[in-house]
């Protein structure tokens, strides 16, 4: 398996680890908690992060299916 980390902005890396933080955990924002002004869908959008992930683990998936 891929070390996504490698993947991972500068930002969410972790130490010694096989994953990203999360956006939450990095930085413990509202915004990117979906809590405060942000804990409803409507307010609480994916963030950059979020799509980042979403397109590594896309491509990631799609080589193990080949």
């Amino acid at each position: 398996m891929a070390n996504m980390n490698r993947r991972c902005p500068l930002e969410l890396r972790t130490d010694g680890d096989d994953a990203c933080k999360s956006a939450c955990d990095a930085f413990g924002k509202p915004e990117y908690c979906c809590n405060g002004a942000y804990d409803s869908p409507a307010m609480c959008k994916p963030s950059v992060y979020a799509q980042m992930y979403k397109s590594a683990w896309k491509v990631r998936e799609e080589a193990l299916d080949s």
